[in-house]
């Protein structure tokens, strides 16, 4: 069973300013029976059940100083390390990580790192090392 898309649509719009422009993804439109034939590919859930999916996007809201982004390394931690993050099991394979703020510092990122990495065993950190990026 395909979706329908609306590339016919695509072909259709010019830009405003007549310069070239990204092309438009199509608009897959499903009935509510292709819904329930999906069939998910195996090891897709970050989180277990279906809290966190691969390739979807995740933003964690909310005021300041909560710890939202201790929480997001946390739970990269976790899943690279396939260990249990906040009482939910985490699962696929270890997945790449690239956190972007312009919100902590170099300073409050260390401090954060330090603690989480004086949990961990020296082969744990080097592997964590290797799927977790920052800037």
């Amino acid at each position: 069973m395909s979706a329908i898309d609306l590339t016919e649509f695509e072909t259709q719009i010019a830009p405003a300013n007549g310069e070239e422009s990204a092309p438009i993804k199509p608009l897959n439109i499903w009935r509510p029976s292709q819904f329930l034939a999906w069939v998910e590919p195996p090891g897709s859930h970050l989180l277990l059940p279906a809290y966190l999916t691969k390739g979807e996007l995740t933003t964690l809201i909310g005021q300041g100083g909560l710890g939202k982004s201790r929480l997001a390394l946390w739970l990269a931690i976790c899943q690279i390390l396939g260990r249990p993050w906040c009482g939910i099991q985490t699962g696929g394979d270890p997945m790449k990580w690239l956190f972007l703020s312009d919100e902590n510092g170099i300073a409050r990122i260390k401090e954060d790192l330090e603690g989480m990495f004086s949990t961990l065993l020296s082969p744990e950190i080097t592997r964590v090392d290797e799927f977790i990026g920052l800037a």
